[in-house]
């Protein structure tokens, strides 16, 4: 899992992550003492594995891809709930909030059709959604 980390205490090793599927914070904390252990920073992008203790999301093995990289993220996620909160309370669809949604159609292939195969007119086309522009390097 790629996330930012939005908070860090660096004397007690232990950080908030906001995670790349925008579900979830995942909490951080150094175990034990070790020789090589990581010092994070708020705006860092992280790599790690993601787990759930008890209900909790756990971040492990925690390597730093980018030091700060998004050092004002959390403003911007905190500035970003402000401004939902004040907005009237009519249902706004936000399934695709903020994402720009690319349709692409199936290529048409020269082979002959296979068994179980659908024909051209049943193909179906894809949808891909980008990875948060926040979080790219």
């Amino acid at each position: 899992m790629i996330g930012v980390v939005v908070w860090a205490d660096t004397a007690k090793s232990k950080a908030v992550i906001w995670c790349e599927d925008q579900r979830d914070l995942a909490y951080y904390m150094q175990q034990e003492e070790v020789a090589d252990a990581i010092s994070l920073q708020k705006g860092d992008l992280v790599e790690f594995e993601s787990r759930y203790e008890s209900g909790v999301r756990m971040a492990g093995g925690v390597q730093v891809v980018e030091p700060s990289a998004e050092p004002s993220l959390a403003e911007v996620l905190r500035a970003r709930k402000r401004g939902e909160q004040n907005r009237s309370e009519e249902p706004v669809d936000t399934a695709h909030q903020g994402a720009e949604v690319a349709t692409l159609s199936i290529p048409e292939r020269c082979s002959s059709r296979v068994e179980g195969r659908r024909s051209t007119g049943e193909r179906k086309s894809a949808k891909i959604l980008p990875f948060p522009e926040l979080l790219r390097a």
